[in-house]
């Protein structure tokens, strides 16, 4: 899936873009449920014949806005902690990122949006242990970090009633709770976004897409379209 094919919508007769994390998520989840809707048709429910599980073997947004297509660094970094987030709580068993490290250069005017996607800076000219780690790198890494081992808990996850200004979900772990949290963008080529939520603790750890972390306020969390793990 290449969320960059269906960041826009018709109206009026004309195409509008629609360039940011939570509308790539969006398109993403909706392919996952137009696949589903189709084995669903021919018996594959649970009932007549068994649920298929659901794996992604593609995907990735370039960390460059090239031409009309969705792109950006931070919009590249956001996009994968929400799709990792989002796609545990659709029950999507896999995500292979395309892909490991890029192809060409950022600065390169040849690149295209397929060259710039991957955990590493142009692999090509480096020798091994000069790589450079790219910002969806680092947010992959800090995502693993943070919730591998933990299980999506959908009742936690309704527990926070959540508004529509708001996205993420909870994991849970021996009896420990932690939320991934962000504040919903909504607006073409901006990852900007500002939301409140008060969370049951009095503190919490905040670790930030980088690994970076500080305590905050459980009564008055700030968000913002970047994700935060939090965890009391």
């Amino acid at each position: 899936n290449y969320p960059q094919y269906g960041t826009r919508y018709y109206e009026n007769g004309q195409w509008i873009p629609d360039r940011h994390s939570d509308k790539a998520v969006e398109v993403f989840l909706n392919s996952r449920q137009g696949f589903e809707n189709v084995l669903i048709s021919h018996g594959y429910n649970g009932v007549k014949y068994p649920r298929k599980p659901c794996i992604i073997t593609e995907m990735n947004v370039a960390r460059k806005q090239i031409d009309e297509t969705l792109g950006g660094i931070v919009l590249q970094r956001n996009f994968t902690i929400k799709a990792i987030v989002k796609a545990q709580q659709a029950d999507i068993k896999l995500i292979q990122w395309f892909l490991t490290g890029e192809g060409k250069s950022y600065d390169d005017p040849t690149a295209g949006p397929y060259d710039l996607m991957g955990f590493y800076e142009n692999l090509k000219p480096i020798t091994p242990g000069n790589e450079v780690i790219t910002d969806q790198g680092r947010a992959n890494r800090t995502t693993y970090e943070q919730i591998y081992g933990w299980e999506y808990d959908d009742a936690e996850t309704l527990g926070l009633m959540l508004p529509d200004t708001i996205d993420g979900a909870a994991f849970s772990k021996n009896g420990s709770i932690r939320y991934v949290l962000w504040a919903k963008t909504d607006t073409d080529q901006s990852e900007n976004a500002a939301a409140q939520i008060s969370l049951p603790a009095a503190s919490y750890t905040q670790v930030n897409w980088d690994g970076s972390s500080e305590v905050v306020n459980g009564g008055n969390v700030q968000l913002s379209g970047s994700p935060v793990f939090l965890t009391p």
